[in-house]
C-alpha cells in the first residue's frame, strides 16, 4: 500500500532545531511533514516499561498488533494531510508523488522498546536523528520564553 509507509522518521533530543527540519521537509512540494503526532507518540510509549502496567488501555495489546496500528494510524494522517493539501478527490492521482516525513517526540522515541515498535511497523523507512551540542541544548532549554 503506497500511502502506509513514511519516507522518513525524524528522532531528536529536544531543542535540536527538529521542527525547523520538519518545517523544511514539509515545505517541500509532495512531502506531508508530521509533527510529533499523538496517536503515534501514545502508541510508542505504550510500548514502554511501566512500573504500573494498567496505566493505559494501549499496554494489553500486542506487539505485533501495536505495529499494526502505528502502520494505520500513518496510513490515515497521509491520506487526510495529503487529500487537504492537495485537494485531492481522487488520491490515487499522487501514488508515488507524495510522501509522508515523520517528526516523532522525544517522549515516544526515549525507550529502546518503543525504537524496535518503530522498526516492526516501518523496517525499511529510514531515520533521521537530530542531535545539537550538548551546551546549546540546555541553554535554548532553560532560556526565558520571552527569548525564544
Amino acid at each position: 500500500d503506497y500511502w502506509s509507509s513514511p519516507r522518513g522518521f525524524v528522532v531528536h533530543g529536544g531543542r535540536v532545531g527538529s521542527t525547523a527540519l520538519a518545517n523544511m521537509l514539509g515545505s517541500l512540494p509532495d512531502v506531508v511533514a508530521l509533527k510529533e503526532p499523538e496517536a503515534f507518540t501514545d502508541l510508542l510509549l505504550s510500548a514502554a516499561p511501566s512500573a504500573d502496567e494498567a496505566d493505559s488501555p494501549l499496554r494489553s495489546l500486542t506487539h505485533a498488533f501495536r505495529a499494526r496500528a502505528l502502520r494505520a494510524v500513518a496510513h490515515l494522517f497521509f491520506r487526510a494531510s495529503a487529500s487537504l493539501r492537495l485537494g485531492a478527490t481522487n488520491d490515487r492521482a499522487y501514488a508515488g508523488r507524495t510522501s509522508l516525513a515523520v517528526k516523532l517526540s522525544t517522549a515516544g522515541t526515549a525507550w529502546p522498546s518503543s525504537l524496535r515498535l518503530l522498526r516492526a511497523a516501518f523496517p525499511s523507512t529510514p531515520f533521521v536523528y537530530l542531535v545539537r551540542e550538548p551546551a546549546a541544548s540546555l541553554a535554548s532549554l532553560l532560556a526565558p520564553a520571552s527569548r525564544l
